[in-house]
Order: C-alpha cells, then sequence, then structure tokens
C-alpha cells in the first residue's frame, strides 16, 4: 500500500513538476550522473536569506534535518541516513574531521559570507566519491571563478552575538589571483536548558587564504590554506538521561588546519592533494561538575586525500571518467584523567569509471558507473527520458571511523564495512520560463549499521526508509518575486528492532518567499520551516516523542549604494518553544542587524 501511494503522488505532480536548479557559475564539467537529484543554492540567494550558519541554510532544503546538542558537530540527516552518511566536499576536497566518531565536520564554524554555491547531491554518490557518501553529498565551492579585485567587510550583531568578516580578491597579473577570508565571532549562546537563565560564551575565528592560477580559460591551479579555532563553554548530560544540564566551565575546543591543491583542466582532467588536522579538547574541573568527576580528553585526527580524475573524449552520444583515490586517517584519543591513549590508523584505495550513452538523442540516455575500494564494490546506474524522467539505482558503502575501530571506551577493531541500496525515481520539468517544479520518489536500505551494543560498536543493525519529495519555484525579474516550497514525507524504519528511526521526522516542509522593490535595491525574504514529530532517545533504554514545530524567519537587505548595504534578519519570529532533539531547546525571538560595504 505504502508503494502504491507514493506512486499515484509521483504521477499526479508529474503532470505539474519542472527541475529548479540553477545553472553552475564555476568553469568546471558537470561529472555528475544526470540521473541524481540535485539543488543548488547560489552566492545570490545565500546573501538574500542572510543565514547566521550553514546549519541553518541546509535545513530549510527538503529531507535535510540537523539536530544539535552541546557536542559540536552537528549531525546531519539526508533521507533517513544516518549523520555519517554524508560527505562534504569543500572546493574539491573531502572535508571532515577523522577523530570524530561519525567522521563529520563542525558546520557552525564555516564563513558563510565565503561561499559562493552550495550543491547537494542526494542519495548514493559512493560510486564517483567513495565511502561515507550514502545518503548525500555537500559540496560547498569558496573560490571564486570570477578574476577581478574586490573586497568586503560585513559586521553584525544582536541577541549577545557579534561577528565580523572581511574578504579580499586581489588580482595580482591577468593570470594569478589572491583570495583572503576571514571572521571572528563573540557570543554568548543561551543555554538549551528549558526555562534556564544560563549564556555560555562563545569564540571562533576562521581564515583561509586562497591562491589561484591560471594557465588558460579552462584550465587552473589552486593553492589553498585554511584555519578554524571554535571555543566554547557549554552545558553537560547527566546519565542517564540525555538531556541537557547546565554546568559551569565545562570548555569544548575544535581546531582544524588544513591545505590543499587543485591542478584540473575542464573536460580533460583533475588532480587534488589535501591535507587536514583536527584537535579537540574537552575538560571540566571536579568542583563545576554535576557528577564530581573531572573531565580532560584530548583528540587528534588527520587526513590526508588525493584524487586524480581523467575525462572521457565528450561528444553528442557518450561522456565518460576514470578515476582513482587515496585516503590515509590517523586517529589518537588521550583521556587525560585516567592516563589512557588510543591509537589508530587506515588507509584506502579506490578507482572508478563512469560513462554516459545517449542510447537514443532527445530521448534516452543510459548511465553506469562501478568503484573498486578496499575489496568493496560500488555501483551507480540510471536511466533519463525525455531529460527530465530520471531512473537511477546504487549502492554504497561506509568504512567504520577509527573512533569506533579503536577507542579505548567503545572501539571494536573486528567492525565491517556499512553498505547501503537505493532506487529514486524522480520527474524534472520546465513549466514555463518562470515556474520549475521537481517530484522524486525514494527507497533506501542500509545494513551492517554499526548500534552501540554492551560498551562498544557492533553491525547489528538494518534499516530502510522510504519517501517522497516535492518542491515547486517562480521567479521573475520584471514582478520582483521568488519563491521556493517544498513538501516532504517519508518512513525511515529500524527493521532490526521494528521502530522508527531517532531523530528523522516522517514529514518535514519548507517555504522561501522574496520580494525585490526598486529594482533590486530593496528585498525581504520570509522563510517558513516545519519539522514533524520525531522519536528520540531519553535515557540509553527509553525512548520518547519529540513534538513536531514550526519556525519562521524574516530577512531584509537594504542597498544604500552600489557597494553599501544594510540588512536584518530576525528568527523565531513567533516566539515558539521547541527541541531541535531531546531535552536540547530553542525558545526566544532571535534578532540580528548589519552593515556591508564592498569595492
Amino acid at each position: 500500500m505504502k508503494k502504491i501511494a507514493l506512486t499515484v503522488m509521483f504521477l499526479v505532480f508529474k503532470m505539474m513538476s519542472a527541475s529548479a536548479e540553477e545553472t553552475l557559475s564555476l568553469t568546471v564539467i558537470d561529472q555528475n550522473f544526470n540521473s541524481s537529484d540535485r539543488i543548488v543554492i547560489d552566492q545570490e540567494a545565500i546573501k538574500r536569506s542572510r543565514s547566521n550558519n550553514l546549519p541553518q541554510i541546509l535545513a530549510s532544503q527538503a529531507n535535510i534535518v540537523i539536530t544539535s546538542t552541546n557536542f559540536q558537530p552537528n549531525s546531519v540527516f539526508v533521507r533517513g541516513g544516518d549523520s555519517s552518511h554524508v560527505l562534504f566536499i569543500v572546493d574539491d576536497v573531502p572535508t571532515y574531521d577523522a577523530s570524530t566518531l561519525q567522521k563529520v565536520i563542525n558546520l557552525g564554524s564555516m564563513n558563510v559570507a565565503n561561499i559562493k554555491r552550495i550543491e547537494i547531491l542526494k542519495g548514493s554518490q559512493s560510486v564517483l566519491y567513495g565511502g561515507q557518501a550514502l545518503s548525500a553529498v555537500i559540496k560547498i565551492y569558496t573560490i571564486p571563478d570570477e578574476f577581478k579585485n574586490s573586497g568586503k567587510a560585513i559586521i553584525q550583531g544582536g541577541d549577545k552575538v557579534g561577528d565580523g568578516a572581511v574578504g579580499i580578491d586581489h588580482q595580482l597579473s591577468d593570470n594569478f589571483l589572491v583570495a583572503i577570508n576571514s571572521k571572528y565571532k563573540d557570543a554568548k549562546n543561551p543555554s538549551p536548558v528549558l526555562d534556564s537563565k544560563e549564556y555560555y560564551a562563545q569564540k571562533t575565528t576562521t581564515a583561509d587564504l586562497a591562491m589561484v592560477y591560471k594557465i588558460d580559460s579552462v584550465t587552473r591551479v589552486t593553492l589553498k590554506l585554511s584555519y578554524s579555532n571554535d571555543d566554547n563553554q557549554v552545558p553537560t548530560t547527566v546519565q542517564p538521561l540525555f538531556k541537557a544540564v547546565d554546568t559551569k566551565d565545562f570548555g569544548f575546543i575544535t581546531k582544524s588546519f588544513g591545505t590543499a591543491a587543485v591542478f584540473k583542466k575542464a573536460d580533460l582532467f583533475s588532480v587534488s592533494v589535501s591535507s587536514q588536522k583536527n584537535g579537540r579538547q574537552l575538560f571540566q574541573d571536579a568542583a563545576n561538575s554535576p557528577i564530581n568527576a573531572k573531565t580532560d580528553y584530548d583528540y587528534v585526527g588527520e587526513l590526508l586525500n588525493s584524487r586524480f580524475e581523467f575525462y572521457l573524449p565528450r561528444n553528442q552520444v557518450f561522456s565518460g571518467v576514470l578515476g582513482a583515490t587515496s585516503t590515509g586517517e590517523k586517529f589518537e584519543e588521550s583521556d587525560l584523567t585516567n592516563g589512557m591513549k588510543s591509537l589508530g590508523s587506515n588507509q584506502y584505495q579506490g578507482a572508478f569509471a563512469k560513462i554516459g550513452v545517449q542510447a537514443v538523442p532527445e530521448l534516452l540516455l543510459v548511465e553506469a558507473g562501478y568503484r573498486r575500494e578496499d575489496g568493496v564494490d560500488s555501483y551507480q546506474t540510471g536511466l533519463t527520458l525525455w531529460k527530465d524522467l530520471k531512473l537511477e539505482y546504487s549502492t554504497g558503502f561506509k568504512a567504520p571511523s577509527l573512533a569506533q575501530l579503536y577507542s579505548a571506551m567503545y572501539g571494536n577493531p573486528n567492525l565491517r564495512p556499512e553498505k547501503s541500496e537505493t532506487v529514486n525515481l524522480s520527474y524534472e520539468a520546465k513549466i514555463n520560463d518562470n515556474l520549475q517544479s521537481s517530484i522524486s520518489v525514494f527507497d533506501s536500505n542500509y545494513k551492517n549499521l554499526f548500534v552501540f551494543v554492551a560498551g562498544k560498536y557492533e553491525n547489528v543493525a538494518t534499516t530502510r526508509t522510504t519517501g517522497a519529495e516535492w518542491s515547486i519555484g517562480y521567479g521573475s525579474q520584471d514582478l520582483g518575486l521568488n519563491y521556493q516550497l517544498f513538501l516532504s514525507y517519508q518512513e525511515p524504519y529500524d527493521s532490526s528492532t521494528r521502530t522508527w528511526l531517532i531523530k528523522r521526522p516522517l514529514r518535514s516542509a519548507g517555504a522561501k518567499f522574496s520580494h525585490f522593490f526598486m529594482g533590486d535595491q530593496l528585498s525581504a525574504t520570509l522563510e517558513f520551516n516545519h519539522v514533524g514529530e520525531r522519536r528520540d532517545r531519553e535515557t540509553s533504554s527509553r525512548y520518547t516523542t519529540v513534538n513536531a514545530y514550526n519556525t519562521v524567519a524574516l530577512a531584509s537587505n537594504y542597498k544604500i549604494t552600489t557597494n553599501t548595504e544594510v540588512f536584518a534578519r530576525v528568527d523565531n519570529l513567533t516566539n515558539q518553544t521547541y527541541q531541535q532533539g531531546y531535552g536540547y531547546y530553542e525558545y526566544g525571538v532571535k534578532g540580528r542587524v548589519g552593515f556591508q560595504v564592498g569595492y
């Protein structure tokens, strides 16, 4: 019955659907399967929303749910997958903290003002990107495509938060560009404990330097250095409850430093080499602990990644790519209170190929891909009819994190890779030049999932998520209007326990309306987001239901001159009290105002 209902939903929306995807701005080859679901958020949309952080931007998309606790980084759930099933790629480089349990990154430390474009590929992308890309790949681009001298400075504040960002693009010659960006944030964050009056200090610094050398119009060499430091005072939890508890002087510091070099020639090859080092510290004196116990943990993670792609000659009938990857991870965990230390490292090599053939010109595109990495095979096949009706089947895998393998507290060196199998059917087409829409129906199966059992992780879980997404977008420069709407439904089911998966809502929805006045001198954007009720963990053995919530945000931009503008954003406009996850509350209207100047 469930599959019949989803099929009927698909056929109904097929009559009125089209793609909300925007044209890519960077001069790069599109290596993505045409049959993959893709969302593109451009720089203008990011700026117009005046979102405070990257999680806020991503949470406004269909079937992407983000939860936050006192322990960064955030958890990102896409189409029922786990937070470890999403791979982030920043400027063509896979990016995550190899010391974390789920191999994730601190999204809150990213400089939103520096993001040029976000691209979201839903479904398993393991063939092209390897392990961890089971439910989605999220690409973030920060390096400018256009060579010109420009700069901007942004300062904003409100609700015990102040931050400033500076960005400079300097063209040293016709072929050489240097881009420097930095941001500093000083905040007093309200406690997530319900009805608490406590605030917790946070200081965040990010900086990056990119040097781009243009050999010709399609060939570039990029070198990038990046740094971030996030210093937090945070609440804690007291077992057996999982909810937040106020405490004193519990510190959580995350640091990262990365280098990356990318050499690419559009439609011919791309080579990238990168190194990332991450450190995390958790500490608290026993006197300030709710359980009178000292906390002092240090974590260090290193990630070395190299990737080579060669694009086969393209024509109207055939396209293809061959590639190889190598990934090295190192992990170090130190419990300084008890004098315990854990070490671990792994090396992964992979090779992949993908081809696309126009079996019937303008009618049928057939695609196939294969990857072999550390003895694990991944497949991806796709059929595209009339350029807008797409069917895709893909498999994927994720190796266990080094923490899950080697941690002295919960590691299990015998863990096997998690695996996935996904089918996706979507329809995209233009209704007219202004009105666009899309519909997708998907079924994702995961097995060998890691679950914490009796003091360590085991491969014991099997899950299945079936769902549908619909979106529609309208844009008219003449009328000064732009709106987007999405509705999504999923059934994230844990087959091993016969229960709903925790933290994944069955229903979610969102809408974004923008209106431009006096040309584009003044703009106003209204955002609505709905997250349905979710099952969540209350204790290690007891579960509860977290209520659904609705949030409304309003952002406005006013251009004083061509390069000077003022802006404001108000979040939780209706003053709701809600939980992103059990025991971590958001409440109160939050507003910010800012000023931007550039050249």
